[in-house]
């Protein structure tokens, strides 16, 4: 019983340590942030910061991965074919995504600032391998350039809604992100 209570507590202690983190983000940017600043947020002294992560960036990395998970290689699993008639699969699949991220407004409003940061290389390269998952040929040039500007499209949109507190209802922004993006996947086929 000791080891079950020690487990609630140490659980409890590192999603502090996350939400205090999640919360300096919206304040701060990451490189500006301190383990001080995240030990005095989160009201706990820098052993028990260090009992849980090495660094800040493991924290963030933890974060981050934890989020990738959750709202790509789940979604990715389910795949889905780019034509008219998988419209609803489509659809499904950014509402899926728009309620993770949802879920997660704070941590995800600071990792889609900007299309040029790591979140936003890791979900473009995520998507190619979702896009061109069954092609054995090398990505072309140009399909990469028009996924680059699918991706910045929807990861500015999506960032606009979060920081709008995602006012717009979640089913009219999938039907708008899967609108903007059939054209790009219709043109990413010819150039296979």
């Amino acid at each position: 019983m000791a080891d079950g209570k020690m487990s609630a507590v140490r659980r409890r202690t590192k999603k502090l340590i996350q939400e205090s983190f999640i919360g300096l983000l919206e304040v701060k940017p990451f490189q500006e942030i301190t383990v001080r600043d995240l030990c005095s947020a989160a009201d706990i002294n820098r052993a028990t910061f260090y009992r849980y992560y090495v660094d800040l960036n493991e924290l963030n990395d933890e974060l981050t991965d934890n989020l990738f998970q959750e709202l790509f290689c789940n979604l990715a699993d389910r795949g889905v074919a780019r034509g008219s008639a998988d419209k609803e699969a489509a659809r499904t699949l950014f509402m899926e995504a728009l309620r993770i991220m949802e879920k997660n407004q704070q941590l995800c409003r600071n990792l889609l600032r900007g299309t040029k940061g790591a979140f936003a290389k890791r979900l473009r390269s995520s998507l190619e391998l979702l896009v061109y998952k069954d092609s054995r040929c090398p990505f072309p040039e140009k399909a990469g350039l028009m996924l680059d500007y699918m991706m910045a499209g929807i990861i500015e949109s999506t960032h606009t809604w979060l920081e709008g507190g995602c006012a717009v209802d979640k089913a009219a922004f999938a039907d708008m992100l899967y609108e903007a993006s059939m054209p790009c996947f219709h043109l990413l086929d010819q150039l296979q």
